[in-house]
């Protein structure tokens, strides 16, 4: 685990979606590294001159990634998984009211 500084933000181009990117410089074993990740990484909105905790692997240091960009992805999948359980049941829902509604235009009684 390392702290790196945010030294550049770059904005989105005229397509694209979201808020940009940063370029965070982080060093390890006294050589300086660059990532580009996420300008807004959930709950924060990062600046030029923020501290931003970096993980790496320590065979591969140049492969690190902002900590918050991870907190961020975890916090998506469970909305990801709430919203898709509420549409299969919405789903359900439905097929069941469609199947009540043929089978009473069908003619069919109690008794």
């Amino acid at each position: 685990m390392a702290d790196g500084t945010v030294f550049a933000e770059r904005e989105p181009g005229w397509f694209d979606k979201g808020s940009g990117t940063v370029i965070v410089r982080y060093t390890v074993g006294g050589v300086d590294y660059l990532i580009e990740t996420a300008r807004d990484p959930g709950d924060r909105f990062l600046r030029a001159g923020d501290v931003v905790p970096i993980e790496y692997v320590v065979a591969r240091p140049a492969d690190g990634r902002s900590v918050w960009a991870v907190e961020a992805a975890r916090s998506d999948a469970v909305f990801g998984l709430t919203v898709a359980g509420i549409c299969a049941g919405l789903g359900v829902i439905s097929g069941v009211g469609y199947l009540v509604g043929r089978w009473r235009s069908s003619g069919r009684r109690f008794g």
